[in-house]
């Protein structure tokens, strides 16, 4: 039998979610079916898996020694040989801040096994003793960034830090800027609202409802006090032709594949970009050579820390040389 008591960091978590984080081999079936026959129970009492946990709360995990000491000796032996070399910028007790490489996944992904920066961020720190399989908190990310999107990813190392920079960025107490690499001439700064609809379909694409371009910008919090259910995407142009443009851009609102969507529903795809494009923009990037989009999350900044920032990825840096001759380490 083990026993714990939950402490502040995992008050708020459900039941079932906080039994993954000390036994994450366990399939999920398990864990629902332990969970109705009583063998985890809370102060004494059968819970549902919905439940969620309050500070001092007692969870008692009636298994045998022997199967508790599986499912552990399974994952540790799991983080041994997960690749942890990962490219860190900051670190404290509470969070570390990654500059995630384009084509890396950031969660596992189920259907298949593919690298991911979850993993490699539990095996860095469990190769540093400060994560062990069967802690009451698995280091989770703070927020997104879509596969083929390079840069700065914060990870938090305890509970109360997911829901403080989780918070931060939801109530737009943080910026995440982007360098991005689009079709066509931007020639002064813009703001691109929308209705994002992300409902999952076969492609798993948004729709973009109502954009509309704003060349006054207004006062950022005001307008979306005034409009909030629209996405909204500032961008600021720092270089351009007649072709294209490399532009920096404040996500002031957080929605799925936003600055994708947005600069295509405004004629300005990115260079590269498979999913969100313009027959002229996949022209431009055919003729190129430029088979994937160059998306770079290089500045963040959120209360309470120091700005970081990450260094442009080598074949960003050689493609604004050649296009722009731009030196990549002074932007």
């Amino acid at each position: 039998m083990k026993m714990v008591i939950v402490d502040k960091a995992n008050e708020g978590k459900k039941l079932f979610r906080y039994i993954r984080t000390l036994a994450p081999s366990m399939k999920n079936g398990e864990i629902f079916m332990s969970i109705r026959k009583g063998k985890i129970k809370i102060n004494n009492r059968i819970e549902d898996q919905g439940y969620i946990l309050k500070n001092g709360d007692v969870v008692k995990i009636f298994f045998p020694d022997e199967i508790i000491k599986k499912y552990t000796d399974n994952d540790r032996n799991k983080y041994r040989s997960i690749d942890s070399n990962i490219d860190v910028i900051f670190e404290d007790k509470d969070i570390i801040v990654v500059n995630k490489p384009a084509g890396i996944l950031v969660h596992p992904d189920r259907r298949e096994f593919k690298k991911n920066l979850v993993e490699s961020v539990k095996a860095y720190l469990y190769k540093k003793n400060e994560f062990k399989p069967g802690d009451y908190f698995t280091p989770s990310p703070c927020h997104r960034l879509d596969t083929n999107t390079s840069g700065l990813i914060i990870f938090a190392k305890t509970h109360f830090a997911l829901q403080k920079i989780s918070t931060l960025f939801r109530e737009r107490n943080g910026d995440k800027l982007y360098l991005a690499l689009v079709f066509g001439k931007i020639s002064s700064s813009i703001l691109i609202s929308s209705s994002i609809d992300a409902s999952e379909n076969k492609e798993n694409k948004v729709a973009v409802k109502e954009a509309h371009i704003h060349n006054f910008i207004p006062e950022k919090s005001k307008f979306i006090e005034e409009n909030p259910t629209l996405s909204a995407t500032y961008v600021r142009p720092l270089k351009y032709d007649s072709r294209l443009s490399l532009v920096e851009i404040n996500l002031w609102t957080g929605k799925k594949h936003q600055i994708r969507a947005s600069l295509a529903a405004a004629l300005h795809p990115l260079i590269g970009e498979r999913k969100y494009y313009t027959s002229q923009s996949l022209s431009l990037s055919q003729m190129l050579n430029v088979s994937n989009y160059y998306l770079h999350c290089y500045k963040l900044k959120i209360n309470g820390y120091e700005e970081f920032k990450a260094p442009i990825p080598k074949k960003f840096s050689q493609i604004l040389s050649e296009m722009f001759k731009i030196d990549a380490a002074k932007l």
